[in-house]
């Protein structure tokens, strides 16, 4: 995809966190898992093997831990996903990223910032300040599972309507396609998708290999 500097009017750059801001870490990944197929076992009293078959192939196509949960019959599927999450400390796997930090710094200079995140405020919080990126670098911070999803597009709503701007002069950047992609594409939202399935198709209007491409797009470089 030819990454050329957008000339759209763009006001507003918006991210995920998880697997966005940072590329995922196969322990946490596996430590999340195991926590949400023994929850699952608990509530519906399935054996394990036949609910992490099913969970995988729901999570495949919802690519959402509280999405496949639900599709499963379990409706505690936002508040599972929190805890696995939490339980992960995924935190404790990140470092320093001083390129992914001169980027942002660049990009706060140029627009506002707003992150729309499911993880609750503290862990999201321990993980931006691991990869060396203050909380104040964005405008608006959504965390956790609020009345404003990226779902029904209330999310990016609130955000256009806070800032004072259209929902045309946003852009979004994510990781999976069905959550993140496809609700702003909805919306008019230019989309980026980073750290993706490689075969994964995307109706996003950038993909990217890895997150640092975004000057390409959104700053004058060369």
């Amino acid at each position: 995809m030819d990454l050329k500097v957008i000339d759209r009017g763009i006001r507003a750059v918006g991210f995920d966190l998880d697997k966005t801001l940072y590329k995922p870490d196969g322990k946490a990944s596996h430590m999340i898992e195991k926590y949400v197929i023994q929850k699952a076992h608990e509530i519906l009293g399935i054996p394990t093997k036949e609910i992490k078959e099913g969970y995988k192939k729901l999570y495949d196509e919802k690519q959402s831990v509280r999405r496949s949960l639900l599709a499963m019959g379990i409706p505690e599927g936002a508040k599972i996903a929190q805890e696995a999450i939490a339980q992960a400390n995924i935190a404790q796997y990140l470092k320093e990223d001083p390129k992914l930090v001169e980027l942002m710094r660049k990009l706060h200079e140029e627009y506002e910032l707003y992150l729309i995140t499911s993880s609750k405020k503290d862990d999201a919080i321990s993980k931006l300040n691991a990869l060396g990126i203050s909380e104040t670098t964005f405008s608006i911070p959504q965390y956790g599972r609020t009345d404003h999803t990226r779902e029904d597009g209330s999310a990016f709503r609130y955000v256009a309507t806070t800032l004072g701007i259209s929902l045309e002069q946003m852009m979004f950047v994510g990781d999976r396609e069905q959550v993140d992609i496809v609700p702003a594409n909805s919306l008019n939202i230019l989309t980026a998708l980073v750290n993706g399935e490689p075969r994964q198709k995307t109706v996003a209007d950038y993909r990217l290999k890895e997150i640092y491409s975004l000057d390409k797009i959104l700053l004058q470089t060369t």
